[in-house]
């Protein structure tokens, strides 16, 4: 599975945490920032798999990575990555809701974007086809129809000379 954020750089240029605070946990925790990176886009793709193909490198989408799928990754790392430096305390009380809300609309949007019937997202196209990655799904159906239903087609049919 691909990174959708391909360093810490790409991270602070979306995000509320900087490039002081990034050095300063990667020195405390080195490589969380990153891991937190492939598991968050992990989690990404796992979602969005049912909306397209699985590309060659693993992911849902192939690069350069489409800006709203970077902006999910550091808007859903980022209260992460304050907590994980312990820097919360020291933010302002709407600040910090603003973070987290952020946060939790990024997740409301990649639910959003999965779903194929109600979604209101457009992805990108993908490897260059005419075909959006969202598409309807191929049948709306269901299979629990009532069994009587034949019969009283089969007594409409016989009593009034059909529907």
């Amino acid at each position: 599975m691909p990174d959708y954020l391909l360093n810490i750089g790409e991270f602070t240029a979306r995000s509320q945490f900087n490039e002081l605070m990034a050095a300063e946990l990667d020195a405390k925790r080195t490589g969380w920032l990153m891991a937190n990176v492939r598991r968050i886009s992990s989690d990404i793709d796992s979602r969005l798999v049912k909306r397209g193909d699985i590309q060659a490198n693993g992911g849902c989408f192939l690069a350069p990575y489409p800006e709203k799928v970077k902006g999910w990754v550091a808007r859903i790392l980022t209260p992460l990555a304050y907590t994980a430096l312990g820097t919360v305390p020291s933010l302002p009380d709407n600040v910090w809701k603003y973070i987290v809300d952020d946060a939790d609309k990024a997740d409301r949007e990649i639910t959003e974007a999965a779903n194929p019937v109600t979604g209101l997202l457009i992805l990108p196209l993908q490897n260059g086809s005419k075909q959006m990655q969202t598409t309807e799904p191929a049948t709306l159906s269901c299979s629990d129809q009532s069994p009587f239903t034949s019969k009283h087609d089969q007594y409409d049919a016989v009593q009034y000379g059909g529907r």
